[in-house]
């Protein structure tokens, strides 16, 4: 049951070292497990949007508000100000606020 923090944290690491498309396959492998959980899926989603934004692929910026906007939905329900907040964050810089 260790697969989805820990591929969450391989993905966080390669983020860090500017490597956004690995964090994306690590945090892709993190994805299944961790749909069971939903305040562990709504902090991968916000990983996944940052990776998104770093890859600098075409459109995948536009898709982190698809994944934000249930992150922060989710942040808010479990009382999570801190993921909440920075899900509001990112989401007026991807101009994905509503």
């Amino acid at each position: 049951m260790l697969i989805a923090p820990t591929a969450q944290a391989c993905g966080v690491l390669a983020l860090a070292a500017g490597e956004p498309d690995t964090a994306l396959a690590h945090f892709r492998q993190a994805a299944t497990p961790a749909r069971t959980s939903a305040p562990r899926l709504a902090r991968l989603r916000l990983w996944q949007a940052r990776a998104l934004r770093a890859s600098g692929r075409p459109g995948a910026a536009a898709e982190a508000p698809r994944l934000l906007r249930p992150a922060r939905a989710v942040a808010e329900e479990y009382g999570m100000a801190r993921l909440a907040a920075e899900c509001a964050a990112l989401l007026a810089e991807t101009g994905g606020e509503e």
